[in-house]
């Protein structure tokens, strides 16, 4: 239930809905697999962390609305379980794995493949992060 971000438009073409564009720098980005909701399935998200958000899209260019929204200010918990990482939010539990290598596709690039974010380095940011806003509330 986190706040929507909507693409931005430019003349001829859709510029990068990044949640940069939005809130301010970004943190981290990368590959994770997400487990769906419903289905318990696991999709492949283009993932970026800023200071107020983590957004998940369809693709490295971010284009369209996003496919989840977790506001800083929601989670509740962040842990690492069984080499998953796992978000408490208000609404729900979020389960993130890591990119299989070779997996997924370049960022801003056509060749080659993303550098793969481990884990702990999603725990940390994301715990230094909530940190920081339980602080500050």
């Amino acid at each position: 239930r986190g706040s929507p971000i909507t693409p931005m438009h430019l003349p001829g073409r859709m510029r990068m809905a990044s949640a940069a564009a939005h809130d301010g720098n970004v943190v981290l980005e990368g590959w994770l697999l997400k487990r769906s909701r419903y289905r318990n399935v696991e999709r492949l998200r283009w993932m970026v962390l800023t200071h107020a958000r983590l957004v998940s899209f369809h693709d490295v260019l971010c284009h369209g609305v996003p496919t989840e929204c977790i506001p800083m200010s929601d989670i509740t918990s962040v842990r690492l379980r069984e080499g998953c990482l796992v978000i408490i939010s208000r609404s729900r539990m979020f389960v993130f794995k890591p990119c299989p290598l070779g997996g997924a596709p370049a960022p801003r690039s056509s060749q080659g493949t993303a550098p793969a974010v481990d884990m702990f380095t999603w725990f940390r940011y994301l715990s230094a992060l909530r940190s920081k806003g339980d602080m500050s509330g």
